[in-house]
This record gives structure tokens, sequence and C-alpha cells, in this order.
């Protein structure tokens, strides 16, 4: 992800990657030149970049998974924002022993299901059974503490909810 800078080469968005590209000893990173904004699309671009980050979430187990490997191929953690404490848990794990949703082969098809209002989602979250999930890695009660739906269903589960719909028809 390229850092987005002006004409006189401030940033604009991406000031935590030239920083990590520094820390890492990384002298050249990618840019893209907003040509002709004006200082107010620059202000609005920066808060609009930082306020995405703010609903972003980690999936804990890959960032383990990922920081583990990491440490093992000799990156410092704490360069990065990391105690190395952080990658516990997964430095002896074999290939074979990463949760399923962790291997991304074979490739996975996704379907996106569109609801007409909140009526439909409620009766669509209570049918699939969804529950409550803390987004982020936020402390209960921060400002940034927020729930959201888990929105992924196993295909199989939908199947048996789908086919107990039919035989009682």
């Amino acid at each position: 992800m390229p850092a987005l800078i002006d004409e006189t080469d401030e940033i604009i968005a991406g000031h935590g990657r030239v920083l990590a590209a520094r820390q890492l000893g990384i002298t050249d990173i990618p840019v893209v030149v907003a040509r002709d904004w004006t200082e107010a699309q620059k202000r609005a671009y920066r808060l609009a970049d930082n306020e995405i980050t703010l609903h972003g979430t980690w999936n804990t187990e890959l960032l383990r998974v990922e920081l583990a490997d990491l440490r093992d191929q000799g990156v410092d953690l704490e360069l990065m924002g990391f105690a190395a404490s952080d990658a516990l848990g997964h430095q002896d794990m074999t290939a074979d022993e990463l949760p399923q949703a962790l291997q991304l082969q074979p490739a996975r098809e996704y379907a996106v299901i569109m609801c007409d209002g909140a009526d439909e989602w409620e009766r669509l979250k209570e049918a699939l059974s969804l529950t409550p999930v803390r987004r982020g890695g936020y402390k209960k009660g921060s400002p940034f503490d927020d729930v959201g739906t888990q929105r992924v269903v196993k295909a199989a589960d939908l199947f048996s909810l789908l086919d107990a719909h039919s035989c009682s028809e």
C-alpha cells in the first residue's frame, strides 16, 4: 500500500507505513502523489483514512501465525510495535495443525446476502443463529470497543437449515 503525498512531499496518508519503513531500515517505499488537491480535500482524506482504521479488526489467530513466522525468520517484532509474546502459542505449529480457516488452499467461495431492511436482517440473524462478536482488540468499555454480528456461516449449517425448512413445507 503506497503512502499518499502531495506535490510538496507532505504525507496525506500513510504516516504509519513511512514510520514502519524507517524503523525497519527501508529507504524506498511506493508513493502516490495527489495532484491539485485543496487543503480541505487533504484534511478530509486524512480524517477518512484514520476513521477507516478505527473500524478495522485483526484476525488474531492469523496475526499470531504471521508474527511467529516472522519471529522465527529473525524479524524483531518490537520494531513493528508488537511484543515478542504476541507470537507465543504458535511457534511449534505445523501447517497441518493450522485451523482450517487459516489454510487458504483450496480457495474459498463466498456469498453475499442482501436484506431489504432491519426486520429481515433480524430474522436472518435468528434463523442462522448469528451471535454478537467484539471488533478489534479493544478493552471492554473503551470508546473503540464495538460489537458487531458474526457474519460467517458454514455452508453445511445453512444446508441443514434449508433442508429442515423444505421438509416442514
